[in-house]
């Protein structure tokens, strides 16, 4: 699911990590009537009565498939802290399919059944209960208590913690995991081609990414340094460039594997004569192509807005023609972006901003095309009809704004 400073996970939907690693409740904007992710994953609606009662929730999450997510932005006219004194968050996840190629419990170990240890003879691998620490993180809303601890206190040279889980291939990758020492300091590790240094005393995610793997045989370490203790938890080894939220599956030793968040929301087509809208987004990464907001009817006719790693396009397409207002822009992982879109008599427009600039003063990109459409009344977050996927969190539902109760300069 912010930057997405832990990204969401699991479900795409449900939690998003604070300041420190925290995982804290967040509220989702409540225009959003109806969203179902992948399959019967997570559905959240606004309750029939109107009414959020104590113990009901808009989220409904299903069995191992915890949100892990970011996001740190308030909804209009939404304010509050939860017990941990943490800002409430809103924003709608979106992550692609993925799979975690570590083959060993992520979440709730028993044993360390497919990781193993290797270095200082010293060293000890067990799982512990490490519950307090877990709370303190917020993770024991994800995890049952137990964690990986890797005891090199004895040792006098670097102890290995390798999981079971090849690459396979030389494309990008990223490892992931919640780790932190008691003592001394630990890495993360790409074998055989990258590290990261870690000495954090309380959970909070550990990344590496970006790395092209020396050989099809790497796996996802975790090191001890001499006199270190480690303790880790939901390791992730994937093929993609950056980190996504944890996978964890079925939470058994093997590789676990997420479908695409498909995030649709039905509303009433307003992509007829006169309209605007907005949507905001937080991207997960740098560099993605994908959709961030559509309004699909079939392949040859939706409004789409779209981004590659430096335009964001609006695209009105008609009987299989497209007509596009492009307009020049860099997405930047953890930077907000502000997306205005209008549509009319005289073409359509397109203006983007990031959140410390003022969208005002931006002029609108336009297409002269007038043609008038009458649109699919199903409105699709982060995907095109399921395709396309753009990871990160989306601020603004897309409900369509008033016209002529928007700024009149840029509007044409």
């Amino acid at each position: 699911m912010s930057r997405l400073t832990a990204k969401f996970g699991g479900m795409g939907l449900g939690m998003g990590l604070g300041g420190g690693g925290r995982i804290t409740r967040f509220v989702i904007n409540l225009l959003i009537a109806t969203c179902t992710r992948a399959t019967t994953r997570t559905v959240f609606g606004f309750p029939a009565d109107g009414v959020i009662a104590d113990g009901e929730s808009l989220l409904k999450i299903g069995t191992n498939e915890p949100a892990i997510s970011g996001g740190r932005f308030l909804a209009p006219g939404w304010s509050g802290v939860d017990d941990n004194g943490a800002s409430l968050t809103t924003a709608l996840s979106v992550t692609s399919a993925g799979t975690n190629k570590c083959a060993s419990v992520k979440a709730n170990p028993t044993d360390t059944t497919n990781i193993a240890k290797s270095g200082d003879v010293a060293s000890t691998l067990t799982v512990v209960d490490d519950s307090a620490e877990l709370a303190i993180a917020g993770l024991d809303e994800v995890c049952n208590g137990n964690v990986y601890m890797l005891n090199n206190s004895a040792g006098s040279i670097r102890s290995n913690a390798t999981i079971t889980g090849n690459v396979t291939n030389l494309n990008k990758h990223a490892l992931s995991g919640y780790m932190r020492v008691s003592s001394g300091s630990g890495r993360l590790t790409l074998e055989a081609t990258a590290a990261e240094t870690f000495n954090n005393v309380n959970y909070a995610q550990i990344k590496l990414e970006d790395q092209t793997p020396a050989v099809t045989g790497s796996r996802f370490v975790v090191d001890a340094e001499p006199s270190s203790v480690v303790f880790f938890i939901l390791p992730q080894l994937e093929e993609t460039p950056f980190a996504t939220p944890v996978i964890i599956g079925a939470d058994t030793a093997a590789s676990a594997t997420r479908d695409a968040d498909i995030n649709t929301s039905t509303t009433p087509s307003f992509f007829d004569g006169t309209w605007a809208f907005e949507v905001e987004f937080n991207p997960s990464a740098t560099g993605q192509t994908g959709t961030v907001y559509a309004s699909h009817t079939d392949a040859n006719n939706f409004v789409e807005v779209s981004v590659t790693s430096t335009t964001v396009i609006l695209r009105k397409r008609v009987g299989g023609v497209n007509h596009d207002a492009t307009f020049t822009y860099t997405h930047v992982a953890g930077t907000l972006a502000r997306v205005q879109c209008f549509g009319g008599s005289t073409g359509t427009g397109i203006r983007v901003a990031d959140s410390a600039s003022d969208i005002t003063a931006v002029a609108f990109i336009t297409n002269a095309n007038t043609t008038d459409t009458v649109w699919d009344t199903v409105i699709n977050w982060g995907h095109l009809n399921g395709t396309l996927s753009f990871t990160g969190d989306y601020k603004n539902d897309g409900t369509p704004i008033a016209f002529d109760s928007k700024e009149a300069a840029g509007y044409v």
